[in-house]
């Protein structure tokens, strides 16, 4: 099954949530594929060569969760 983690961290300091890093080492110990899209307003943003996805419309990731 693929999960896909939405993480808005806003208003919060970046940084990393140790809470959605073990839920989704779990899921992929059991053979799950997981993703994130962490949403902070403190981030650069990922510039679009590198990483050319619409977040705003994250169907093309498929996730089933």
């Amino acid at each position: 099954m693929r999960v896909l983690f939405v993480y808005p961290s806003i208003d919060c300091p970046p940084g990393v949530n140790h809470g959605l890093a073990a839920m989704s080492g779990v899921l992929k110990d059991r053979g799950h594929e997981t993703g994130l899209i962490h949403v902070c307003e403190k981030l650069a943003p990922i510039p679009c060569s590198l990483f050319p996805f619409n977040f705003r419309d994250p169907s093309h990731l498929k996730p089933e969760l």
